[in-house]
């Protein structure tokens, strides 16, 4: 298991090509939570987080803090490679942490739906299901349907 930590280090460097969203937009100025990973839910507790505001994307990816610029134009949102902290957490923390910054740099694709996001790899499977954290709350997000492919 020696091995996670360094293929964290390696997801996280990582540049995520543009992401086609219908409605970029909305996501400035918010905050999301993961609530699935590859068809998987994640438990709040733990969820990775992120905000994206003024150019960045910030947030915790399961073990680490991470950061990454943030490019918004039309119907597209690129994040430049990610930086973090290099924490050393439980495996099982760990292991949340790869999936989803794998799940985030395969993403080519998504749509926002109401108060959540999903986001899907070049086949069009779901990679991430995001929702929407409300300012100043600490409830849980609602589910998220899945959009036509």
């Amino acid at each position: 298991m020696r091995r996670l930590p360094a293929l964290c280090a390696a997801a996280m460097l990582a540049a995520c090509g543009p992401i086609r969203i219908a409605d970029a937009g909305r996501l400035e100025n918010t905050s999301w939570r993961a609530i699935e990973i590859d068809r998987k839910p994640v438990d709040p507790a733990t969820a990775p987080t992120f905000t994206v505001a003024k150019g960045q994307a910030t947030g915790f990816s399961g073990c680490n803090g991470f950061s990454a610029a943030a490019q918004m134009w039309g119907v597209q949102v690129a994040f430049g490679a990610l930086t973090g902290t290099e924490r050393m957490c439980p495996v099982a923390q760990l292991r949340l942490e790869l999936e989803f910054l794998v799940a985030l740099t395969r993403t080519e694709r998504g749509a926002v739906l109401g108060a959540g996001v999903v986001l899907r790899d070049r086949s069009g499977d779901v990679r991430l299901r995001l929702a929407r954290i409300p300012p100043g709350s600490a409830s849980l997000p609602a589910p998220i349907p899945d959009p036509p492919p």
